[in-house]
């Protein structure tokens, strides 16, 4: 996990031209020092611009870090502003990371999935930028703290590697209380396979075969004892299929024998 510092540059105060400046500090003083000062201190303190951004350093450090990582690492980097422009349009100057594009462009090229937590605009977008064929970048925003939090779970198929990333958001509902909203699952293989190999092939024949598939049906599939994947095995190659976009799993946020498996051509 990478915690990076975002707010580099924020409160740069508005550049005054030096022509200007001997005339105008001396009115900001006047102003301040008279009647209703603790407002035009207000004031002009929001005068400064919020100039969010990354230093080179921090983006040159991180990329090489995570482009380090073994196969087998999630990296997960975080930070106080998105790496996208927020929904709502923003006139103020400097209301967004003003690199973003650095370190986004970067971290994208490195084709690995990475996952990007920020808070900042509080909105509760769930967003993924890949290239052509790549793995994600997956950027999930925090909600307001007093409207719940997320958990994130990260699914690794049999080989270690992570798969699928799972965002389950716990909101409080109109009575202030507590509740799991249904959770959203991101692939993160791209458009690569992680391998082939004859159960998989098997589940995945027979999951076309049928197209919709019941727990009960998926653990019949094989009746042989001794070739009959356990039940941990049959759960790792669905959300291995899952993940490589071949099937969709209804009720996946449920426990796996509540599962439904929907495989089409």
């Amino acid at each position: 996990m990478y915690l990076l510092n975002s707010c580099w540059g924020c409160g740069e105060k508005l550049y005054i031209p030096t022509e200007f400046g001997d005339a105008i500090n001396a009115a900001i003083d006047a102003v301040i020092g008279g009647p209703g000062g603790e407002r035009a201190l207000s004031a002009y303190y929001n005068r400064q611009l919020d100039t969010p951004a990354f230093s080179d350093n921090t983006i040159a450090s991180v990329v090489e870090a995570v482009s380090k990582c073994p196969a087998d690492d999630m990296p997960i980097i975080v930070a106080h502003h998105n790496l996208l422009p927020q929904r709502l349009p923003r006139l103020a100057p400097y209301t967004e990371l003003v690199n973003s594009g650095a370190l986004r462009s970067s971290l994208m090229e490195l084709d690995r999935p990475v996952l990007y937590l920020h808070g900042h605009i509080h909105e509760e977008p769930v967003e993924t930028l890949h290239a052509p064929g790549n793995a994600p970048l997956v950027i999930v925003s925090a909600p307001l703290i007093t409207k719940g939090f997320n958990v994130i779970e990260i699914v690794f198929a049999p080989g270690s590697v992570p798969i699928v990333c799972n965002v389950l958001p716990y909101r409080f509902d109109g009575s202030g209380i507590l509740r799991k909203f249904a959770q959203m699952k991101v692939p993160l293989t791209g458009k690569r396979r992680r391998g082939t190999f004859p159960i998989k092939n098997a589940l995945y024949s027979k999951l076309i075969e049928k197209r919709t598939s019941y727990w009960s049906e998926i653990s019949a599939f094989f009746p042989d004892t001794l070739q009959r994947p356990s039940d941990d095995e049959l759960v790792q190659l669905l959300e291995l299929l899952l993940a490589e976009g071949l099937v969709e799993i209804d009720n996946y946020e449920l426990p796996y024998r509540a599962w439904i498996a929907r495989a089409e051509v």
